[in-house]
């Protein structure tokens, strides 16, 4: 553990703004952001937090940008879009938290996707940006109770990532449900 800790010590000494950078741009390359997270901790949670949350701010921009520019057919081509709804919602706030709620799809293809669906872009920011600051909050605190060696911390950062998982996948199997149910009743109407 010592090692781990002077690793963190060390990257402390730089600045935050390579951390800033990388959440902006490694993640929508496929780069998981939850070490990128972690690391923000080293830097203390009222540095850290506003890191991880501008930085995946602006990576979400940029992917939104780019998936509307290339259109659904290439999103589909991308792992994990098999877990993407085929016919979203008319409600473009619904298909935004239906698919961030979707477990197991990785951040750039939730991006890419709502890009391509075009989807409003203040209110993909605003409930991107609320529904990944939850995120944000319990990672960069695990990631302070890591370099600090608070145990406490850490377990209490890591049940807050529980919780938010857990809820996600409640909140995803009623969207699931739901959506089922719509689809339903369209395809009655039909006949």
């Amino acid at each position: 553990m010592d090692a781990l800790t002077e690793f963190f010590i060390e990257l402390a000494g730089h600045s935050p703004l390579w951390m800033l950078l990388a959440l902006a741009i490694l993640p929508g390359l496929g780069f998981p952001s939850i070490p990128l997270l972690l690391l923000c901790g080293v830097w203390g949670a009222a540095i850290g937090i506003p890191i991880g949350i501008v930085g995946l701010a602006i990576n979400s921009t940029w992917t939104y940008c780019i998936g509307r520019m290339v259109g659904l057919e290439w999103i589909y081509r991308l792992p994990y879009s098999h877990r993407l709804p085929k016919r979203p919602a008319v409600s473009h706030w619904k298909v935004i938290t239906v698919v961030r709620l979707l477990p197991g799809i990785p951040l750039f293809v939730q991006n890419y996707f709502l890009g391509a669906l075009r989807v409003s872009y203040p209110l993909y920011v605003s409930l991107t940006t609320l529904y990944q600051s939850l995120w944000v909050v319990a990672l960069v605190t695990a990631g302070v109770g890591i370099v600090r060696q608070h145990a406490i911390t850490v377990i209490i950062a890591f049940t807050l990532v529980a919780v938010y998982a857990l809820v996600k996948y409640l909140l995803s199997s009623n969207s699931r449900s739901d959506t089922a149910e719509e689809d339903e009743a369209t395809d009655d109407g039909k006949d």
